[in-house]
């Protein structure tokens, strides 16, 4: 055993990937995927509240200069833009197709430091009145926008927009939960906590199909396939501590 640096799990976003350290909701989706990785992985939350793919291509390079290390690398990179994107008719909105080469300048270099992504997409919103930038229709389209990229990359996929429909009950055809068309079919209370920004049983489904994405493309990035960097107690010599630990070594992450 050499050091105890740990390489990591990035979470890269906007407001919501911020609120995914919220202790004031209950549930949330740091904790949960620091919890997996302890000793691991080291799980970090990089949320910029308000940005845009048009700010965050920006960002990409001092991002992976600051916590891309040759002792300490970036295993997963977990990128969620959109929700800002899609917001029309304001000084910040993206076209459709602006934020899908943007997302493909940010996970073109991360792959360019041969960095495992995940692409997740923007979820439901609740309309809240009539100036409200953002709906649901509009979140659909940039939805659909990260997963065609998702395919052309051959990069997983989280699509929220579509968990947070199903576990509403919504199906194709339907009025689409959040529009002002649905006023009273469905309660998004559960999910979304303003209408943008995730509820504790929002991010418990951002939580479950991310965790099956990762064990669907990267098994060998699961928490539950990764060694640990120390070894459990019970193989330590309690009257010589130090011999054991510095015997043994770490499987190699692949």
């Amino acid at each position: 055993m050499t050091d105890l640096n740990l390489d990591k799990v990035v979470l890269f976003g906007d407001s919501i990937i911020t609120g995914s350290f919220s202790q004031n909701l209950g549930f949330n989706l740091a904790p949960a995927l620091q919890d997996d990785y302890s000793c691991k992985l080291d799980v970090l939350v990089r949320g910029f509240n308000g940005y845009t793919t048009e700010m965050a291509i920006h960002l990409i390079d001092p991002l992976l200069k600051a916590l891309h290390k040759e002792e300490s690398e970036i295993k997963l990179l977990v990128i969620f833009f959109g929700t800002n994107d899609a917001a029309y008719g304001i000084p910040r909105s993206v076209s459709p197709e602006r934020y899908q080469d943007n997302l493909r300048t940010i996970v073109e270099r991360a792959h360019s430091f041969k960095i495992s992504t995940v692409l997740v997409g923007p979820s439901l919103h609740e309309h809240t009145d009539d100036f409200d930038p953002r709906s649901s229709s509009r979140n659909r389209m940039f939805t659909a926008a990260a997963r065609e990229l998702s395919q052309e990359l051959s990069v997983p996929f989280v699509d929220l927009w579509n968990e947070f429909a199903s576990y509403l009950g919504w199906t194709e055809g339907k009025p689409i939960p959040g529009e002002a068309s649905s006023f009273g079919l469905y309660d998004l209370k559960e999910l979304l906590v303003d209408g943008t920004h995730f509820a504790s049983r929002g991010y418990q489904l951002f939580y479950n199909t991310l965790k099956a994405a990762i064990l669907e493309s990267y098994p060998t990035l699961a928490s539950d396939n990764i060694p640990s960097l120390i070894p459990p107690f019970k193989d330590l010599d309690p009257e010589n501590a130090k011999q054991s630990l510095s015997s043994w070594k770490r499987p190699p992450l692949d």
